[in-house]
């Protein structure tokens, strides 16, 4: 093994370390030589508890690892689904995870976001869907580079 990964790596929360719950594993990437991290949607639901997300900040910030790549909520995955964005119906869901995603996001300065089409044709309110996840990742965007 390397005495020190090349920082062009990042562990995969979701991948690496899964036999450690969920807020062990920034600390075992930290541990393992990573000082970055990326994770798809690390919670049970599209919107969860304040105290959820409050745990998963500390443990990221606790661990000294940056996350550099969260997805938005994808769904029940182990059932099939693969995203929301393209999902009739879910519209309302997938907008209010695209607040709370971006907003972790900016707390912990994560700059890069990935938002799963889901398993539907592309359609009018899909476009719509992404165009609302590109203008509120956008605010924030520009809060940065204002703030520098």
């Amino acid at each position: 093994m390397w005495k020190e990964l090349p920082k062009m790596f990042d562990a995969n929360l979701s991948m690496l370390f899964t036999e450690l719950p969920l807020l062990e594993r920034p600390a075992a990437a930290r541990a393992a030589g990573f000082d970055a991290v990326e994770i798809w949607w690390p919670f049970a639901d599209a919107v969860p508890e304040t105290r959820e997300i409050e745990a998963f900040e500390a443990a990221i910030e606790d661990a000294g690892v940056r996350l550099v790549g969260l997805n938005f909520y994808a769904g029940d995955m182990p059932a099939g689904d693969r995203g929301l964005a393209s999902w009739p119906g879910r519209e309302t869901e997938f907008r209010t995870n695209v607040e709370v995603t971006v907003a972790i996001a900016a707390r912990l300065g994560c700059r890069t976001l990935n938002a799963l089409h889901g398993n539907f044709e592309t359609t009018a309110q899909t476009i719509s869907n992404y165009r609302f996840a590109a203008d509120v990742a956008a605010e924030v965007a520009r809060s940065w580079s204002s703030s520098r």
